[in-house]
Order: C-alpha cells, then sequence, then structure tokens
C-alpha cells in the first residue's frame, strides 16, 4: 500500500484514503473491520477490483499467520520429502517463524553457499519501499548475495520479440509515447497481441487515474 491518510464518517465508520496496484481508493472501517470501498473522486474509470477488497481481507481461505509443513517443523531439513503436499501446515508465531527461516538461511549458506539462495520478483506492495521484492532483495545483499533471475514473466516474450522487430527493447524498458501524442499524430496503430483494457487496470506502482479506455475510444 501507499501512504495512508485517515478520516472518520458522520455514521462513526473510519475512511482510510491508501491505494494499491490497481488503484486509490477511500476504505472503509468499522471497528477494525473493512465494510466497503469507495471509488478516488479525481479517477475517471475507477477499478472494480477494489469492490473485491473486503472479502479478501476477510476470507476465511486467508493465511493471517506463518505457516509451517507439519514434518517439516518437526524434524527440518531431516523431514521426508514425500510429506510435500501432502502433510498439513502448522501456524507458528512469528518470532518462531523468524528463528526458523534464520536457521536454515545460515545452515544452506555454510553448507552450499549464497549462490544455493534464490529471490524471486514480484508485485506485492505499491510504491517502492514497501515493495517485498526490494526488502527482500536488500536483506539477502546484505547476507552476502542470492541468486536472481534474468528477464521475468511480464518481459519474457517481450525480450526476444521486439529487439527483433525494432532492434532494442527501448519500447518496452524505455520512454513511452504519451496517448495524447498518439491520439494526436498516430494514423495506423499495430499490436502484437492486443491491448485489452482490463489489463490497464493494474500498475505496478499503483495508479492515480485511469485513462487508457477513454483514449482507446478516442484513436478508434
Amino acid at each position: 500500500m501507499v501512504e495512508q491518510h485517515v478520516m472518520h464518517t458522520a455514521s462513526g465508520t473510519t475512511l482510510v484514503h491508501t491505494g494499491a496496484h490497481w488503484g486509490i481508493y477511500d476504505v472503509e472501517v468499522d471497528n477494525g473491520r473493512i465494510v466497503g470501498v469507495r471509488a478516488f473522486d479525481s479517477d475517471p474509470q475507477p477499478s472494480h477490483i477494489s469492490t473485491t477488497i473486503p472479502s479478501a481481507v476477510h476470507a476465511a481461505s486467508r493465511i493471517t499467520r506463518p505457516m509451517v509443513r507439519q514434518g517439516w517443523l518437526r524434524h527440518g531439513v531431516e523431514s521426508n520429502r514425500a510429506g510435500r503436499g501432502v502433510e498439513p501446515f502448522v501456524a507458528v508465531p512469528w518470532d518462531e517463524a523468524l528463528d526458523l527461516i534464520a536457521a536454515e538461511l545460515r545452515r544452506v549458506k555454510a553448507t552450499y553457499g549464497n549462490a544455493a539462495i534464490y529471490a524471486s520478483s514480484g508485485w506485492a506492495s505499491a510504491g517502492v519501499f514497501h515493495n517485498a521484492p526490494t526488502q527482500l532483495y536488500r536483506f539477502l545483499n546484505g547476507f552476502g548475495g542470492f541468486v536472481s533471475q534474468v528477464t521475468n514473466y511480464s518481459f519474457g516474450a517481450a525480450s526476444v520479440i521486439v529487439p527483433r522487430i525494432v532492434g532494442t527493447m527501448e519500447p518496452v524498458t524505455g520512454g513511452m509515447t504519451s496517448w495524447p501524442i498518439i491520439a494526436k499524430h498516430t494514423k495506423l496503430m499495430v499490436l502484437f497481441g492486443g491491448m485489452a483494457p482490463k489489463n490497464t487496470q493494474v500498475n505496478m506502482g499503483g495508479i492515480g487515474r485511469h485513462e487508457t479506455g477513454d483514449w482507446q475510444a478516442h484513436v478508434r
């Protein structure tokens, strides 16, 4: 989440002005429970994904505590791997979970070196500081380093196709042409795989105004 601002309503509930990958919104909280989500006034096409927040946060299936496979919790690295996907998971306190992870990281580093530690990417919370991969990479770099990945699932196809068409990854990783310029000067737009409006509901760093739909309609 991005920075939060708290307000109080006449009905006694609390409005938390915040944001995530799919936009900015006001979360209505009553006695510590999310009871509603209001769209951001300045967003012309707010994503409907935000309406699922109350049910997602309070879903019975949501994991709210660290979980450890039963066999590994009892026997650690000596546990039977056949238990994977079969044994139940056991909820443990955060302090215990952190101790387990710290011990395992020290064991792997001492036995195999930092090259045996892999850290993947992910979106996690919007913003920079609260982005989980950012925190993970900083931590593991302080621990001696880790193995990361080359490209990612989003750029996987683009990293192979785009350089062979235009000679560079600049259209993907460089500066983008703005919608006003496209609308004013483009006579023909060629799309590989289309440009589904639903894909513009989310943005890794968060988004304040969803405008792509209007611009797509304007350039047709």
